[in-house]
Formats: C-alpha cells, sequence, structure tokens
C-alpha cells in the first residue's frame, strides 16, 4: 500500500489466483513502527519482526478500490508466462508470493504495537485521491 498506485486503472491484474491472500503495509505504517524501534531500541535488540498492516486477495483489493473510488475496478489473474517474457524477477516473486507469501502476524502487531496506528487496505484506499472517483459526499 503506498502512493505509487495507479490511480486510473479499470482492473488490478497480478499473477496470482483472485483468492491467494497477500500481505500489505502502508508507507505510514513502516515509517511509524520503525520511529517506535528507534524509540524503544533496547526492547528490539536481537529481534526480526515481520511486519505487515493487512492480508487480503486481490479480489477483496479490487473490491475495496471499487468501493473507496466510486467506479468497479475487477481483479484479472495474468498468466504467470506473460509476466516472465517481461521480467524472470517479477515472475519469481509472484511464484513466491503463490506458494510461501509473507506471514506477518498481523493481529499481534496490533496488539502489541497499537500506537502505529496500523492502516486497513480500505482506509487506506479511502484516504486515496483516485482520479476518475466520484466526489466526496455523493451519498455513499
Amino acid at each position: 500500500m503506498d502512493d505509487s498506485w495507479h490511480r486510473e486503472w479499470d482492473s488490478l491484474a497480478l499473477a496470482l489466483p483472485a483468492t491467494r491472500r497477500l500481505q500489505q503495509i502502508a508507507l505510514v505504517d513502516i515509517a511509524r513502527f520503525a520511529a517506535l524501534v528507534i524509540e524503544r531500541r533496547e526492547s528490539f535488540l536481537g529481534k526480526r519482526i515481520d511486519i505487515a498492516s493487512d492480508e487480503l486477495t486481490g479480489a477483496t483489493t479490487a473490491s475495496e478500490i471499487s468501493e473507496a473510488s466510486g467506479r468497479h475496478v475487477e481483479y484479472a489473474t495474468l498468466p504467470i508466462a506473460a509476466v516472465r517474457q517481461q521480467s524472470e524477477d517479477l515472475a519469481l516473486m509472484m511464484e513466491w508470493f503463490d506458494r510461501v507469501g509473507y506471514d506477518a502476524d498481523v493481529v499481534g502487531l496490533r496488539s502489541l504495537y497499537p500506537e502505529v496506528g496500523w492502516h486497513r487496505f480500505s482506509t487506506w484506499a479511502r484516504e486515496q485521491e483516485w482520479q476518475g472517483s466520484r466526489p466526496r459526499g455523493d451519498g455513499r
């Protein structure tokens, strides 16, 4: 979840099944967690902590973007062979996401570090300025 999402898409296309859960994190959550680590340095020494602020499927992600932007966005599964033609590294990453993926304890992180203010994807999506979206206050 970051501000580099292309906000004019009518589809969200990844080389993952629509039902594959993918962990995500807002940039601001990374920054806040990093600040927390710096502030509480001693309690984090020697620890490795995977972080994520939400976990959702591609289909749910498209639905959340649709809700936030006010226009219909569909999820589309790209063939891995097509991705591989463009980038072997990207294809390998997508295969890893599908086979293994990240496993941060999203619920545990929210409980242990509530001061971070972890963003759910739906909250992050509503905070974005989507091009071509309906203006706020449209009765939704």
